[in-house]
């Protein structure tokens, strides 16, 4: 949801709750999926309502998927407790494991092994066998965030506990059509005021608040105002900004699903 200039990598999750009027600031593009720069820390007196200010966006991983689940499509986030002592190995969809409290190990199989601290993440490819394990003495969370075909709905559950956080609704069959494609997980941190440029994503994009409050706003719809646990998908070549609409920080991950070759992130001069 964010453009790639600011911490407008989601932009879905915050919206901007602010006035319209000013000069347009020119659109800015960039190609492959990439992190946000950050922001100036408050608006100076000539800020256009379009541009950005007060955050930033942070890529945490991301990973290249040959092929889609098949049709239909939904996306969701599993929120999911280990036990220590209690590995589970297995393979599946392509996804994120994003850190929520203690540590988890992630170890692909014939790949890396890594231990996540709360706010990292790590992708874990299709089909890749791989271990989840604890390392800590007490229990740990964790969120798994994945494109899945609608299926997943009512199929067992992929990890011992699971909850699910946030999934979205069915996506358009011509949201994503058939191709490679680029997964991203952005952490966007928001302060009080702030807000994402006016932007559109090539791709896909979900975003589901980590805390704070914000604002989402997107062309063609009404806006939105999320808490901690809530999300939204903003579905490709669709304007949208975010804005803190809280007295502190707001967080959020946001997720893209971007066919390769086709621009990430582009800011432009009209509001959603």
């Amino acid at each position: 949801m964010f453009a790639t200039k600011f911490f407008s990598p989601l932009t879905v999750a915050l919206l901007i709750a602010t006035a319209c009027g000013g000069s347009a600031a020119p659109a800015a593009s960039s190609g492959a999926p990439t992190a946000a720069g950050t922001a100036a820390a408050s608006p100076s007196a000539g800020t256009k309502p379009t541009d950005s200010f007060g955050g930033s966006s942070v890529k945490l991983a991301d990973g290249s998927v040959s092929a889609l689940p098949t049709l239909p499509l939904y996306i969701n986030v599993l929120d999911v407790p280990q036990q220590p002592n209690a590995p589970l190995q297995h393979a599946h969809i392509a996804g994120f494991v994003y850190a929520l409290n203690g540590v988890h190990r992630l170890a692909i199989q014939g790949g890396d092994t890594k231990d996540l601290s709360p706010g990292a993440a790590a992708f874990t490819p299709q089909d890749a066998v791989h271990t989840h394990s604890n390392p800590g003495a007490t229990a740990n969370e964790w969120y798994f965030v994945a494109l899945r075909n609608t299926n997943a709905r009512t199929a067992a559950p992929t990890f011992p506990g699971q909850t699910t956080l946030y999934e979205s609704s069915d996506l358009p069959a011509n949201a994503l059509p058939a191709g490679k494609y680029v997964e991203q997980l952005n952490l966007v941190v928001l302060d009080k005021g702030g807000r994402t440029a006016s932007h559109k994503h090539g791709g896909v994009e979900v975003v589901v608040v980590l805390d704070g409050t914000m604002q989402l706003r997107v062309a063609g719809q009404q806006s939105q105002t999320l808490t901690k646990g809530k999300g939204a998908v903003v579905l490709p070549n669709t304007i949208l900004q975010a804005t803190n609409m809280g007295d502190g920080q707001a967080k959020f991950l946001a997720f893209f699903v971007t066919q390769e070759g086709v621009d990430f992130s582009t800011n432009v001069d009209t509001l959603p």
